[in-house]
């Protein structure tokens, strides 16, 4: 078995350069952290009869209910609500993976292009 590190010299890795990258890597994900936590998105279900609001850290912000859904049985409800929470929850997932993905792009790290 080949040693993979036989190659390796340290004398060409610029720490400055690397120290530099990270920092601006954290600034980044700070800054997605931020506008995530000012994101709203909302799920609905049952033709608008159930509305769910989360914010981009995935905490369920409002939930509305037309008054007309109470007159369904309490499954129905039950499971428009939980409808409603699974669209919001794929809205906000989907965002927030464009948005690291994003961050990602043009950064060097294998299977971040495109």
């Amino acid at each position: 078995m080949s040693n993979p590190f036989n190659n390796f010299n340290l004398n060409e890795i610029d720490l400055k350069k690397i120290q530099q990258q990270s920092l601006e890597f954290k600034d980044r994900v700070m800054s997605i952290n931020r506008e995530l936590t000012n994101t709203r998105r909302k799920g609905q279900a049952g033709g608008s009869m159930i509305e769910v609001e989360m914010n981009g850290h995935f905490t369920v912000e409002t939930v509305k209910l037309d008054p007309a859904i109470l007159a369904k049985n309490i499954t129905t409800i039950q499971d428009l609500i939980a409808s409603a929470v699974n669209d919001v929850t794929r809205q906000i997932a989907n965002l927030t993976q464009e948005k690291m993905f994003g961050m990602l792009q043009g950064s060097g790290i294998p299977g971040t292009q495109k």
